[in-house]
């Protein structure tokens, strides 16, 4: 998924239960994208995030997700990082209802926090990977303070062994010209 695509997102309703929809990647403001992502250390200060992060916490669950270097100036190269196996993770993100194309949907941004070791080299930030006995709290199906909801999104430090491959252009060439998409981001 890229931004303005949509994905599948995990919250909780105001009746306690959890429930899936299709949102698109991205806040909007006056029609155009504005925010892809999200300061996990900011959340409940930054006026856009405030309300979603009280709100609309939510989680997209993937296998891998990409992260960009660039080796030469005006050159990117992605990288696909993930974990071993066939093990998914679940990724925070904030979502809210927006005016897009279409008219009112659900919009999201990922929350983001400082790069563990792995990706440091890459960038110097990263999905919040939520550790699967957090999820619950992060949708709010556990109360707690705000302290409590930011202290979840710390740099994931895996216990499994997870791989940083660099993303094929030819595979890229493919997703752009309607090929099956092959990562995250």
């Amino acid at each position: 998924m890229t931004p303005m695509k949509k994905a599948h997102v995990l919250g909780v309703g105001g009746d306690g239960r959890r429930w899936v929809a299709p949102m698109v990647w991205g806040f909007l403001k006056d029609g155009r994208l504005q925010h892809i992502h999200a300061r996990g250390e900011t959340l409940n200060v930054r006026p856009t995030f405030r309300r979603p992060f009280l709100e609309g916490r939510g989680v997209i669950m993937v296998r891998s997700f990409n992260e960009a270097d660039e080796p030469r100036p005006g050159r990117t190269r992605q990288w696909v990082i993930a974990p071993g196996g066939a093990k998914e993770i679940a990724i925070a993100v904030l979502f809210r209802k927006q005016e897009v194309y279409q008219g009112l949907e659900y919009g999201f941004v990922q929350v983001t926090t400082p790069a563990n070791a792995l990706i440091a080299p890459i960038s110097d930030r990263m999905p919040a990977v939520l550790d699967p006995e957090a999820i619950s709290a992060w949708l709010g199906e556990v109360p707690g303070p705000t302290a409590f909801q930011l202290s979840l999104l710390q740099p994931f430090e895996a216990d499994t062994e997870w791989t940083k491959t660099p993303e094929d252009p030819a595979a890229q060439r493919s997703s752009e010209t309607g090929g099956a998409q092959l990562s995250l981001f």
